[in-house]
């Protein structure tokens, strides 16, 4: 049984605590889950913010330096919201599409259903929202802050140098 993966972005894919290989063709995603004795898979969606990660700092402390202090590093996504979302899905109908979005109003994300059945595919939809993760969001902000002030230390170590060597060779 397939179950197919509508704009799945950065989320992963579990069943029974084991990731699930997503498989791709035509353009389509899709898992392959494993069925249980009573005909029903049980998937794990889960999707965290990359600030989240056990060792964030030295990821960023890394490309800020490659990135020349940051000024070519990609930009941290303003995404704050993690998913832990749970489907059972009945063996009963191949090829259950679900459809994974992020929702606007008034420049905010919403707590609205985000993970939803596509089409006639029976599936159970358990905890489907993005919650607002503000551990992200202040990782971020310290992240922004922290860079512009070694952004400054760098310049002014640069105009100190230059100064010197000004002073020392004149």
């Amino acid at each position: 049984m397939r179950v197919y993966l509508i704009d799945r972005y950065d989320v992963q894919v579990f069943q029974n605590d084991q990731r699930l290989k997503v498989f791709s063709e035509n353009g389509r995603e899709y898992v392959e889950p494993q069925m249980d004795a009573d005909g029903t898979a049980q998937l794990r969606f889960v999707r965290t913010h990359e600030l989240c990660a056990p060792l964030w700092w030295l990821s960023a402390l890394i490309f800020w330096i490659l990135g020349i202090t940051g000024l070519f590093t990609p930009r941290y996504s303003t995404f704050y919201y993690s998913l832990d979302c749970t489907v059972r899905v009945s063996s009963d109908y191949n090829g259950v599409q679900l459809k994974f979005c992020k929702q606007y109003k008034n420049n905010k994300y919403n707590n609205v259903t985000e993970v939803c059945v596509v089409g006639d595919g029976r599936a159970q939809i358990v905890n489907g929202s993005y919650q607002f993760d503000e551990k992200a969001a202040k990782r971020r902000k310290t992240y922004k802050l922290l860079s512009w002030l070694m952004r400054i230390v760098v310049i002014v170590v640069v105009v100190i140098v230059v100064i010197y060597r000004i002073v020392e060779g004149g």
